[in-house]
């Protein structure tokens, strides 16, 4: 493995395939796990094979996401109480991923509960949470039109005085419809029960998103984040894909919804940094034109414990990579076209009385 970016020894260490005593700089390693947030998993994959100047820090790291899990499964139970009368509710990411593919759900991080409601449930959904204590933060103040585009509300409470803080961030879709056309509806339509430990009562109110659905959720999530956000979500696509896609009915939705090359960038990434197997060929039926292609992989470099060639802003990332993951010339010319109304009417401080067309 020498030669190669600490994050892609880390991705090869957490999927057997790469032998722990040919790593050569575990310190960097390591550090690819923390920013990550992989040391859980890392700790629980390898266990005494990993060298002993690191294993205390890896299950210090392992108590504390198991911690921080535990105290969210049990308020994730009140807050789908509280939810539920009023619409149903799709639970996304950890959440969900942590149940399904992980060896134990303590052992994937997570912070915050993301939840899919319908449009017209989210004042009810509001004020059901404020019920419980839940206080409202504006994720963009200064950005009134925006907020409204990225239908995006967020509320927390404190459950541990000074230790952990609980956020729940409240979802009426995945992304600006300009960028891809994800219906939540169709993604209703689509989900299936989810009841897991604790949640069997609340069945079928309770659901997560079907198996395509989820695939290309978790793609546009790294895409939207320009694969600046911690390696952990491209871990979870690999976890998903283990775990069995059928690949037609892939690129038929990721087709339908305009996400080909998020998914396919999304993909090729998770090959490289954790050796994925995928089915024959489907690399090619979602790839962009050729220069697009070269253009993602020379920005889409693992580094140290980036998945990018460098350091960069998200502004800068936005910049450079943002419309080539967009499927083609109208998605980039209606993303340009938007994104310029919102800030418009940012400055001007007025909302959007629904999303932008």
């Amino acid at each position: 493995m020498n030669g190669r970016a600490p994050v892609v020894v880390l991705g090869h260490l957490l999927t057997g395939r790469c032998d722990p005593n040919d790593v050569a700089d575990w310190p960097a390693v390591a550090d690819a796990a923390r920013r990550g947030r992989l040391e859980a998993i890392l700790a629980h994959r390898l266990g005494p094979s990993l060298p002993e100047s690191l294993r205390e820090r890896t299950d210090a790291q392992r108590r504390r996401v198991a911690f921080a899990a535990l105290h969210l499964l049990r308020e994730r139970e009140q807050v789908l109480e509280a939810l539920v009368p009023h619409c149903p509710v799709i639970l996304l990411k950890g959440a969900v991923l942590g149940h399904l593919v992980y060896p134990d759900p303590t052992l994937r991080s997570t912070n915050d509960l993301d939840l899919l409601i319908p449009s017209a449930a989210m004042p009810n959904a509001v004020t059901a949470l404020e019920a419980l204590g839940y206080v409202e933060t504006n994720l963009f103040p200064s950005r009134p039109a925006s907020r409204a585009a990225y239908h995006e509300r967020l509320l927390s409470r404190e459950l541990v005085p000074g230790r952990v803080r609980q956020p729940v961030e409240l979802h009426t879709g995945f992304a600006q419809t300009f960028r891809h056309a994800l219906d939540a509806d169709s993604l209703f339509a689509r989900s299936l029960p989810f009841a897991p430990d604790g949640l069997a009562r609340l069945s079928p109110h309770v659901r997560r998103l079907g198996d395509v659905d989820q695939l290309i959720h978790l793609a546009v999530h790294l895409t939207r984040e320009q694969f600046l956000s911690p390696s952990k979500h491209l871990y979870d696509v690999h976890l998903w894909l283990e775990r069995g896609v059928d690949p037609v009915a892939l690129v038929a939705r990721a087709t339908e919804t305009r996400t080909k090359t998020a998914l396919y960038e999304t993909l090729r990434l998770s090959k490289l940094v954790f050796g994925t197997p995928l089915a024959e060929g489907l690399l090619e039926e979602l790839a962009p034109p050729s220069p697009v292609a070269a253009w993602l992989a020379h920005w889409h470099t693992p580094t140290g414990h980036r998945l990018v060639r460098r350091p960069l802003s998200m502004r800068q990332a936005q910049a450079l990579l943002m419309l080539p993951l967009l499927d083609g010339a109208p998605d980039r010319v209606a993303a340009l076209w938007n994104y310029g109304r919102l800030r418009v009417l940012d400055r001007r401080g007025r909302g959007s009385s629904g999303p932008p067309r």
